[in-house]
């Protein structure tokens, strides 16, 4: 099992392939984690920077690296603890600023609060690149109706509630 560990622009660092222990928590509907312990080397402490990305190629998921922990232990060794949270994260970072109504196709309602939030909102700034949404061609997605209001609330909020009604789960996924 190997860890891809790459910067902010998804560019890889480098592999860590060797480990004493690593928790990988993914959720069907919700936001994962990650912990990582093994001993600490000059290497493991250059890669493993807040912020950074790990990507497990058995996973679907990548994590955001949000702790970097260095435990002293005189007899065993120091150790490093790095944690963190996976990519749906991201979708606490916009608030819903404007009324939106969804009315109609769930799938197509959670596409719009993306492209409003994320993909070409009206504020530019708010734009983060190389974001997309991919259409299920479920079927049994594709028929799902919903209607709904929302102002000021998380994306991720919004989009748990609106999943949960039809006990969905979604995914923001790296595209490597």
């Amino acid at each position: 099992m190997e860890l891809l560990i790459l910067d902010q622009d998804f560019i890889s660092l480098g592999i860590v392939d060797s480990f004493e222990s690593l928790i990988w928590n993914e959720k069907y509907c919700g936001i994962g984690s990650f912990e990582l312990y093994t001993p600490i080397t000059a290497e493991l402490l250059d890669l493993m920077q807040m912020d950074r990305y790990v990507y497990l190629a058995e996973s679907d998921m990548t994590m955001i690296i949000e702790s970097v922990k260095i435990v002293y232990h005189v007899e065993n060794g120091n150790r490093i603890i790095v944690t963190g949270s996976s990519l749906e994260k991201i979708l606490r970072s916009r608030i819903i600023q404007t009324q939106t109504t969804i009315v109609g196709s769930l799938q197509n309602g959670i596409k719009q609060i993306m492209l409003d939030n994320f993909i070409s909102p009206s504020d530019v700034d708010r734009t983060i690149d190389n974001f997309y949404f991919n259409e299920s061609s479920d079927e049994a997605v594709i028929g799902l109706t919903v209607e709904s209001q929302f102002t000021w609330f998380e994306v991720y909020e919004v989009v748990i509630k609106l999943c949960s009604i039809y006990d969905l789960g979604f995914r923001v996924k790296l595209d490597v």
